[in-house]
């Protein structure tokens, strides 16, 4: 029998606020699947999709005696060892979480709404993959797959570098689709016995700028654009500073994004400017993905820059690419794979310095030639990997033919 219908598991929809890349994905997956159904955190339970029924799934860790005699958690305690408390402590309250998400499944099994022989898909390799693994077990033939980018991946970014339950869901997962190389690289050094399950499958993002051309640029002005939450992860501050050093009027950083460190980035750029700065430095707050698009589309910018810690591979980027726009990034986690050094873009080491970094951009603004040859080869290094009628297509064949 043909599945066409998928089961999405994801924490925000339809939100653009939550999960902005599945956006683009789920024109596809609408095409392509008769029925979807979405089980979700999210309080809004509306879809433009005619095939999407949306159900809001409530979060909760309630705890029952039976759950302290499960097998699964008790395996992951012996893995932990006993007397680690911390990590232990970790997997139970994931545990439970994973419970609310079976158990919500479950009714939905009941009462019809969707069936054993729908495709699973997990959004991310959380609490929702745990919850398919455990469902897994008691209904044979279920298929599912998961999606996994970055804070769901590395293990470093967590405390005591750990994430509950790997080894369980990759054990019963048909497929594990990273973001990245890095990722499959990543999880098949950890977990070597379950190489064949990882395979690539990136996101991709639809532009404007359809006829794939570089943007005249306006020389008197060199415009560099961030877009991120402005959290500590991704050092808007230090974005900042560095703009700071090179203090040039014909220099101009305009950011895209809020968040709880917005304050501290204010009180930097407010410092500046008392102090006589020359630079322009504007945050512009959240936008919609459309209108960011459209500013990309209209306006002349020379970078795009991303200094963040950690990362899987950023959608911003790709974004920022599509429009022709080059890129100066930190190289962490799968950040190399789209930001390729000398050809469409710097790489550097996140441990740069301020100054290290600043001469980075002052080079490059006195290099005209190389700013464009970077953005022809950022517009073709978007279409040839980060395309999302290419990419969403291929994932749309995966989920379908297994």
């Amino acid at each position: 029998m043909k599945r066409n219908r998928l089961v999405l598991f994801c924490s925000e929809f339809p939100s653009e606020k939550g999960e902005t890349f599945l956006h683009n994905e789920m024109h596809y997956l609408s095409e392509k699947f008769d029925k979807i159904s979405v089980i979700t955190e999210s309080v809004e339970i509306s879809s433009k999709f005619e095939n999407v029924q949306i159900f809001n799934l409530k979060r909760t860790k309630h705890l029952k005696l039976k759950n302290l005699f499960s097998g699964l958690l008790w395996k992951e305690i012996l893995r932990n060892g006993i007397l680690n408390f911390s990590k232990n402590k970790i997997a139970l309250g994931y545990y439970l979480l994973a419970c609310n998400v079976r158990n919500f499944t479950v009714e939905k099994f009941k009462s019809g709404e969707i069936k054993e022989n729908d495709i699973f898909y997990t959004y991310w390799m959380n609490e929702s993959a745990l919850a398919m693994s455990m469902i897994k077990k008691s209904v044979s033939g279920i298929k599912f797959y998961s999606r996994v980018h970055g804070w769901d991946l590395y293990q470093e970014r967590h405390p005591f570098h750990y994430l509950p339950f790997r080894h369980t869901i990759l054990k019963t997962v048909n497929k594990v689709l990273s973001i990245s190389n890095n990722g499959v690289e990543y999880l098949g050094a950890k977990y070597p016995e379950f190489k064949e399950k990882l395979t690539v499958s990136r996101l991709g993002v639809e532009t404007l700028n359809t006829e794939s051309t570089v943007k005249t640029r306006d020389d008197k002005v060199f415009r560099v654009v961030s877009c991120s939450s402005i959290i500590p992860l991704k050092r808007v501050d230090m974005i900042a500073n560095v703009i700071m050093k090179i203090d040039r009027l014909n220099l101009e950083w305009i950011h895209f994004g809020d968040g709880p460190c917005r304050t501290e980035v204010e009180n930097i750029i407010s410092e500046y400017a008392i102090n006589g700065g020359k630079a322009k430095l504007l945050l512009k707050g959240i936008k919609s993905n459309d209108e960011i698009h459209e500013f990309y589309m209209k306006n002349s910018i020379d970078l795009f820059m991303n200094l963040s810690q950690t990362e899987g591979i950023p959608v911003s980027i790709m974004e920022a690419m599509s429009y022709g726009i080059p890129v100066l990034a930190t190289d962490v986690g799968g950040t190399s794979e789209i930001v390729i050094k000398d050809y469409n873009g710097i790489l550097i080491d996140e441990n740069s310095s301020l100054e290290a970094i600043s001469e980075e951009i002052v080079k490059l603004m006195e290099k005209r030639e190389k700013i464009n040859s970077f953005s022809q080869n950022a517009i073709e290094l978007y279409n040839l990997k980060y395309n999302a009628k290419n990419n969403y297509s291929s994932l749309c064949k995966q989920l379908l033919n297994g």
